[in-house]
């Protein structure tokens, strides 16, 4: 494990056109240059509107604000090299999300958010904001504990320990076993691994889902902070790890 610490509340990471994107809370979002973690620029949605998860969409970054809204943010370069950030459209309150808000991947090109009751709700987002999506996925799922993932055009669904992949928005599926994993905590898909996060018991499962309706599990770790989130860049997963900071696991 490789640990590195940053100024702040580490809620979430991702790469984004090779640079680094933080949220920090009530610190906003913060660019960082990939090699030596140079702060390039910073972003505020607004006093009491802490950032807390980041989800790649195209050109676009949507960003969780608070518990309960989403807003979209672009991040671009100027002439003289200066990177600039942007909000795209106004802030969408889309019901209490807590900590199993937004999917990391996405189901199609959309965005996945899983707020606490009412099931999972799908967004396109453009220059003029986010827009509700007409799909119906057909689920009601309680994401305090558990949570799901878009996948390869379906959706990963953990819960009550339980594994599922449901190939589409309309239908249900029924659990398939992974030997050996505890599957509770908010899973992300990094390139073709599913990490299980467990914030509150500090544990990560990694599981091999290269078939997503065969599961294998690899193996699990405990962590010194809180694991909020989890991003595959150049090669390495990367957790958010609250105060204990950035951890890289070497997997690929």
């Amino acid at each position: 494990l490789n640990k590195r610490k940053i100024v702040g509340y580490c809620c979430d990471v991702i790469a984004y056109n090779n640079l680094i994107i933080c949220a920090e809370g009530s610190n906003g979002v913060a660019v960082y240059a990939p090699d030596d973690m140079r702060e390039f620029a910073r972003f505020y949605f607004g006093t009491a509107k802490p950032a807390r998860e980041l989800v790649c969409c195209g050109e676009y970054i949507c960003v969780l604000v608070g518990s309960k809204s989403v807003g979209a943010i672009k991040i671009c370069k100027s002439d003289d090299g200066k990177v600039l950030v942007g909000s795209v459209g106004e802030l969408r309150d889309i019901g209490m999300l807590y900590y199993r808000h937004l999917s990391r991947t996405l189901v199609g090109d959309k965005l996945l958010a899983v707020p606490l009751s009412g099931g999972p709700r799908t967004f396109a987002v453009s220059e003029s904001g986010l827009k509700e999506a007409p799909d119906n996925l057909n689920l009601t799922i309680c994401p305090f504990e558990d949570g799901a993932c878009g996948y390869r055009g379906g959706i990963i669904v953990l819960r009550n320990g339980n594994y599922y992949f449901i190939k589409s928005t309309a239908g249900g599926a029924d659990p398939i076993a992974v030997d050996c994993a505890r599957l509770k905590g908010s899973p992300f898909v990094c390139r073709d691994k599913l990490v299980v996060l467990n914030r509150v018991g500090r544990t990560v499962e990694i599981i091999d889902v290269e078939n997503p309706e065969k599961p294998k599990f690899i193996r699990g770790f405990k962590v010194d902070g809180h694991p909020e989130f989890a991003a595959e860049v150049n090669g390495k997963i990367l957790i958010a790890d609250g105060f204990g900071g950035l951890v890289n696991i070497f997997i690929f």
